[in-house]
């Protein structure tokens, strides 16, 4: 394993948390849970605290996922890692076009495009360590981007 990063992408009702895993060959992109999806239904019946009661009833299946998922990227084999959560999937980096990594007031945001698909990140891993791993993996196929 190369490195891990956290990350969040943005869905049209709340946020999808996942862990970009860096091996030799391919990144492979780990589930870790949603955030925000159900407490719009939640909100409008308890207020603001629906967003708790949200939190409490995905803990259990996310923390046994972020309990296999969680350890030193070291600890787990590639396999492992596809098998620790049925909507966890890898992207050989031969089907990787563009990777584009972005700083923007002290977010670092990464644009990944594939022959099929286009994702699109935030993370709070510190830019030089993204940009560092990132470029280690898939070379000029990086593109760095600092904007004011």
């Amino acid at each position: 394993m190369v490195g891990a990063i956290p990350v969040s992408t943005q869905l049209r009702a709340g946020t999808e948390l996942l862990t970009i895993f860096l091996t030799q060959k391919r990144m492979i992109l780990a589930y870790q849970g949603k955030r925000g999806l159900g407490s719009l239904p939640a909100m409008a019946m308890v207020g603001r605290w629906g967003g708790g009661f949200e939190d409490a009833v995905k803990a259990p299946a996310e923390s046994k996922t972020k309990k296999i998922i969680g350890r030193r990227p070291g600890e787990l084999s590639p396999k492992q890692l596809l098998r620790a959560g049925k909507h966890n999937f890898d992207i050989a980096y031969s089907d990787i076009v563009r990777v584009e990594v972005d700083l923007v007031a002290n977010t670092v945001g990464i644009m990944l495009l594939t022959k099929d698909e286009k994702f699109q990140f935030l993370t709070t891993r510190s830019f030089d360590y993204v940009s560092g791993v990132l470029g280690e993996s898939l070379g000029d196929k990086v593109e760095i981007v600092r904007r004011p």
